[in-house]
């Protein structure tokens, strides 16, 4: 017992030494800290993979069966592990997936017309895609299905594909192209799929109330009673582009970054039980003021939080522990290849973080303090540059490797560039 108790403690001390944050704010760092928590308690490495309600199930007819919904409620349980240094725990997430993928098959192959059979007969003569993966919307572990249903939605595969792409954008690199370049294989379909990514449609917009918004690419609802290509107060599936989808930063233009905060504010989805794990880290991407954005979490937090730390609805479970990943990106994001520190933080609240991960394999760690950030430490995992936003504007700064010397960096339009070395830390400062 003696022994187990340690190995339990030992775990635990790794785990939380992993990465952590200091936010100067009670409830925001109690929301933190209890969802890393029931993260911690709930995923390991290696065993099965927690479904909507984590490991604890207390019914013997959980709502959706408790299982592993694929239309963004499994995944965003995931959203924060990554940033948060914590990426072991996507795997048990990666095995549920691979686990369906041979019945993923079969279904794109034999079971495509279910979905929607007028539609899939005009475009798949053969009645399936031999080369597809086709997920209905819940699945447990071991590859077989909980919901045989399909709610015609056929993008249950993209929505999985996100957190494989997380995974690898922060251990490793980039995705589909650049991941083929890197690991020099599939160098066939490159061009295809270079080609598709060229042809794809701008990201649909509307006018609501005189501003244009982004609207929803394929208007309507399950019923097809609602056409309306925008839905204030609804789930904010419109944005999804923006997170998991990687396809809008806080460092895109600022007119398509104004477009998405008047999104937000037309939407005012803040309180929409589905959009707690997805609004807030969309905000955050796209620069939303800070203070606001912290104001409208800590209301939903102070509303919904109960007595063993998780945020409460009647329908869903460990998923609002994606909205970690907001938390992180309100100190640390990366976009277009380039780190901000702070970027959403507001200037004059003192904050710190230890470790917080970014993309290209980067642990980060820095404190903002009077309004000024203090230091900034970088320990890069894997070889490569290293490309950050001065946090120091108009000042010269120098980069030295612990244990080394000073390194050579360079800087152009506010941005310093350096050459990471795999296992190495880095320290920048101002004069």
């Amino acid at each position: 017992m003696d022994g187990l108790y340690t190995q339990h403690t030992d775990w635990w001390k790794a785990y939380w030494l992993q990465s952590y944050v200091d936010l100067n704010d009670d409830v925001l760092e109690k929301f933190y800290y209890g969802h890393q928590y029931l993260l911690g308690s709930s995923i390991r490495a290696g065993k099965t993979a927690p479904g909507l309600y984590g490991i604890w199930a207390t019914s013997d007819s959980l709502r959706f069966n408790g299982d592993m919904h694929l239309n963004y409620n499994f995944q965003a349980s995931f959203y924060g592990v990554y940033s948060s240094n914590r990426p072991e725990l996507a795997l048990p997430y990666v095995d549920a997936i691979q686990s369906f993928v041979p019945e993923a098959r079969r279904r794109a192959q034999q079971d495509l017309s279910r979905v929607k059979a007028d539609y899939v007969a005009a475009r798949f003569p053969s009645g399936g895609m031999p080369s597809g993966l086709l997920f209905p919307v819940g699945i447990p572990p071991f590859g077989i299905a909980a919901d045989d249903s399909y709610h015609q939605q056929v993008v249950n595969s993209l929505f999985a594909a996100t957190q494989y792409i997380a995974y690898y954008d922060y251990t490793l690199l980039n995705a589909v192209i650049n991941a083929s370049t890197t690991l020099n294989v599939d160098s066939g379909p490159r061009a295809t799929w270079q080609n598709i990514l060229s042809r794809l449609a701008p990201i649909p917009t509307t006018v609501y109330n005189g501003q244009t918004v982004y609207a929803l690419g394929d208007a309507g609802t399950f019923s097809g009673s609602d056409t309306r290509p925008f839905h204030p107060g609804d789930n904010t599936v419109n944005l999804e582009f923006i997170h998991p989808g990687e396809v809008l930063g806080v460092n895109s233009s600022a007119a398509d970054r104004q477009m998405a905060i008047n999104t937000i504010n037309a939407m005012n989805s803040w309180g929409q039980e589905n959009s707690f794990p997805k609004v807030f880290t969309q905000a955050a991407r796209v620069g939303y003021p800070g203070q606001a954005l912290i104001d409208q979490l800590k209301n939903q937090i102070n509303q919904w939080t109960v007595a063993n730390l998780r945020i409460y609805d009647q329908s869903h479970g460990l998923e609002k522990a994606g909205a970690v990943e907001a938390v992180n990106n309100l100190l640390l994001q990366s976009s277009n290849g380039i780190i901000r520190l702070f970027p959403v933080w507001p200037a004059g609240k003192d904050a710190g973080f230890v470790n917080l991960r970014e993309k290209n394999a980067v642990l980060v760690s820095s404190r903002l303090q009077g309004g000024r950030v203090q230091y900034v430490d970088f320990t890069t995992q894997v070889d490569g540059q290293v490309r950050f936003q001065n946090p120091w504007p108009g000042q010269s700064i120098t980069v030295t490797r612990v244990g080394g010397g000073a390194v050579s960096s360079s800087e152009s339009g506010g941005v310093v560039t350096f050459t990471g070395a795999a296992g190495a830390t880095f320290t920048v400062n101002a004069p």
